[in-house]
This record gives C-alpha cells, sequence and structure tokens, in this order.
C-alpha cells in the first residue's frame, strides 16, 4: 500500500485502521497513521518505514512490492504485461525482455559445509501460511453480523485442519514433501550449463544435468554396479569414455 493511498484508506477507515501484525505476538506492527507519519519523525516506527507498506489487505493493496511465484509453463512476458500478471520484479526466472519466455522453474545456489559428501535435499509446499491466517483472524473485528465469526473460523480450520500428504498427520496445513533429491559429493561437477567431465570414475547412482551440452569425454569411466544417467539437450560420449560390464549408463536428451 503506498502514502497517497494509505491517505484514502485514513479517510475511509481512520487513522487505526491496523495494516500489519507481529507474528509472534499478536500485536499491531502498523496502522495508517503509523505508515503516514514522515520517516524522519523520531515516532516512527521502523515496521512502517518506506514508500509503502507490505500488507495482507488484498482487496485494499494499490501496489505489488513483491511476487516470486514460479512462473507457469510456457508463461510470456509480452501476455503478462498486458494482463497485468509479471512477476515483481519483472526480470526473475529467465524473462523481464520483450519477446522471452520465464522458465517454470526456480534455481536454487546451496552452500553446502565444507567436505561434506552427501545430503538430502526435500522441496516443501504449504498450503496456507500462519502469518495469513493470523491476519485474517486479527483483522476481522467482528463488525459485520454475517462475516464476523469468519476470521475465527478460518483460525479453527487452519489450526485443526491436517493433510492428506502428510504422513505424519500433522495439523495447521503443515507443509508436505512435492519432491526429494539425494547429493553426494560424485554430483557435485556434472551439472550446470555446460558441463565437461573428465578423468572421472562413477561409482554410485547418479544423474548428471546439464542445461546445454554435456560431453564424458577423456578418462570417463562407469564401474560395474553403478547407474549413471546424463540429462541434456546434447550429449557427447567421448573416446575416452567406458562402461564396464554390470554397469548401467542411460542418455536422456532433453530440452
Amino acid at each position: 500500500m503506498t502514502r497517497d493511498w494509505a491517505e484514502t484508506i485514513e479517510t475511509l477507515h481512520g487513522p487505526d485502521f491496523e495494516l500489519s501484525y507481529d507474528r509472534l505476538t499478536d500485536e499491531v506492527l502498523c496502522t495508517v497513521a503509523d505508515f503516514l507519519l514522515d520517516d524522519s519523525a523520531p515516532e516512527k516506527k521502523e515496521a512502517c518505514m518506506g514508500e509503502f507498506h507490505n500488507t495482507f489487505h488484498f482487496a485494499l493493496n494499490n501496489v505489488v512490492s513483491m511476487d516470486n511465484r514460479i512462473p507457469p509453463y510456457g508463461m510470456s512476458y509480452d501476455v503478462s504485461e498486458r494482463r497485468n500478471t509479471l512477476p515483481v520484479p519483472a526480470n526473475q526466472y529467465g524473462g523481464g525482455q520483450v519477446g522471452s519466455t520465464y522458465n517454470y522453474w526456480d534455481e536454487v545456489r546451496l552452500s553446502p559445509p565444507a567436505n561434506a559428501d552427501h545430503a538430502h535435499i526435500d522441496l516443501l509446499y504449504q498450503g496456507t501460511s500462519w502469518e495469513y491466517i493470523q491476519f485474517l483472524y486479527l483483522a476481522n473485528k467482528g463488525e459485520n453480523a454475517f462475516l464476523g465469526q469468519e476470521g475465527v473460523n478460518m483460525l479453527d480450520a487452519w489450526l485443526n485442519a491436517p493433510s492428506a500428504m502428510d504422513s505424519l498427520n500433522r495439523k495447521m496445513v503443515p507443509p508436505v514433501v512435492m519432491a526429494s533429491i539425494e547429493w553426494n559429493s560424485e554430483v557435485a561437477g556434472c551439472s550446470g550449463d555446460d558441463v565437461l567431465i573428465q578423468n572421472r570414475i562413477f561409482t554410485d547412482n547418479i544423474t548428471c544435468t546439464a542445461e546445454s551440452s554435456l560431453t564424458a569425454d577423456t578418462d570417463v569411466v562407469i564401474k560395474a554396479g553403478a547407474d549413471v544417467i546424463f540429462q541434456s539437450p546434447t550429449v557427447t560420449l567421448g573416446p575416452g569414455f567406458l562402461i564396464e560390464v554390470g554397469a548401467s549408463c542411460k542418455v536422456e536428451t532433453v530440452q
């Protein structure tokens, strides 16, 4: 919500209209009056600083300060701009230019500890966050006879809602695992954009993925019992590449 629009909200709903809450204590972080104070005012709260304020008052907001949702497959920059559905900022996910198409995935760079040799990585998804439910509960002051208890009802439903996808049968819409992958030290160096694999012995089950091209060349050996998958639009196996009897190697040309 911008300052200009907050002035209109103050006229309609009063200076004490609540914009945000502390996620742990339920205390009001910022009211319209707090936000409209000049940032140089000594009594201005830190949480209310800036030219806009983030709030879950979706129907009253007039600006999108951030939208980092992963785009759907084939999302066009040009079409999204016309429909006012661009990510914010618009240059995320490989797009942002006229004629571009957004990636339908995200890439996160991890920083494993030094000498780490394996990891189990889960991608989690939570249907509804605590912060959003808390806001719906606190912002509903019961002034409307028909909808006055819906904040309480939403909180009660969320606190008691299990997920069919959660094997532990937890409540409060727990995050669920959407995908998992195992990483070990042998994977390092066999994934990226243009991947060149040399002087390497594969002894385990590994998937090597390249965005553009993958080449397995000099002194690359897949030992018996190993199961290796090469994924890339272009895969080249050089003269120094060897698959032992009892090993498995699969090439997947993916776009």
